[in-house]
């Protein structure tokens, strides 16, 4: 019940499934240089992407950095999503699991991590 997604890398593209249904939520095409992963097209169900095309765009930013560069990362929620502190948790953890930390609207891209002060 901890996976909440499978990650597949395929010739140019990589798919995002969900890990108990298998059903395939997202697939980005991806381009490998210098070192650097840029995913520069994102297909997304329409549902999600007439909705809200930037929570589609932030989740697969947030499970790029979070899953497979084990980067500590806020996850998005959904624009629309209520503000309730429950439901938030619930909605976390049916997304993410136990990899989730903590939850934001804000643009989640362009998030910077604070450095780390030594103890």
């Amino acid at each position: 019940m901890e996976e909440k997604w499978d990650i597949y890398l395929y010739q140019s593209r990589i798919y995002f499934c969900r890990s108990w249904t298998g059903v395939l939520a997202y697939v980005g095409e991806i381009e490998f240089n210098d070192g650097k992963v840029r995913i520069h097209k994102i297909y997304a169900p329409r549902e999600i992407a007439e909705d809200d095309t930037e929570y589609a765009i932030r989740q697969v930013d947030y499970l790029n950095k979070d899953h497979l560069f084990k980067s500590v990362e806020p996850h998005p929620l959904p624009k629309n999503f209520p503000l309730d502190l429950d439901k938030i948790a619930a909605f976390s953890f049916s997304q993410y699991g136990s990899k989730c930390c903590f939850a934001t609207y804000e643009d989640t891209i362009n998030f910077k991590c604070p450095p780390r002060k030594p103890v």
